[in-house]
């Protein structure tokens, strides 16, 4: 049997610290579950990987909460190229 192919959208949000994330923007993992944010200001960031379905769920204000248990913090510098794996579930998988 094939391997199902499951493709995620990689979610960066600025961490503003308690209950404060605001998204920054979210690009598609590739197959390989590689994904890349270009020109990410220095600070601090909450990732998070989610499939397709569930992109208009973390869009929307207050959404990443529902992933806090899967957030990944991390701290960018000028000219970090910073590796991160993410764990990746769906809203209903909480």
């Amino acid at each position: 049997a094939e391997a199902r192919v499951i493709l995620a959208r990689v979610v960066i949000g600025e961490d503003g610290g308690e209950d404060a994330i605001s998204v920054f923007r979210s690009v598609k993992a590739n197959q390989d579950g590689a994904y890349s944010f270009p020109n990410v200001p220095p600070g601090n960031y909450k990732l998070v990987a989610v499939p397709e379905d569930d992109v208009d769920l973390v869009l929307q204000r207050s959404g990443l909460t529902e992933y806090e248990d899967v957030l990944k913090s991390v701290e960018i510098h000028a000219g970090d190229k910073v590796p991160l794996d993410l764990e990746r579930r769906t809203a209903a998988d909480k």
